[in-house]
């Protein structure tokens, strides 16, 4: 996403967070084998391919360092003082 580049995957808990279906990327489940479908769609549309590929890079510019550092801090604190996650 950060590259510029349109992105495909499949739905997993580590794309969760930052990963919007149809907005910024295609997402399908494993067991679809639709990685083929979602990759020839983007070859023949280059309209979706431009769209998705500048709202991917918009979402990877607010994943920081800071930001990451900051959620794991908390995170962390949370645990410390026994409060249950949000």
């Amino acid at each position: 996403m950060q590259c510029g580049a349109a992105f495909v995957t499949v739905y997993n808990s580590g794309n969760a967070d930052y990963c919007r279906h149809e907005v910024n990327c295609l997402m399908s489940y494993r067991y679809e084998n639709r990685l083929f479908y979602d990759l020839d769609r983007l070859i023949h549309n280059p309209e979706l391919r431009s769209r998705l590929a500048r709202e991917g890079e918009k979402e990877a510019a607010k994943w920081t360092w800071e930001r990451s550092v900051h959620a794991f801090e908390t995170a962390i604190s949370r645990i410390l003082q026994g409060i249950p996650a949000p």
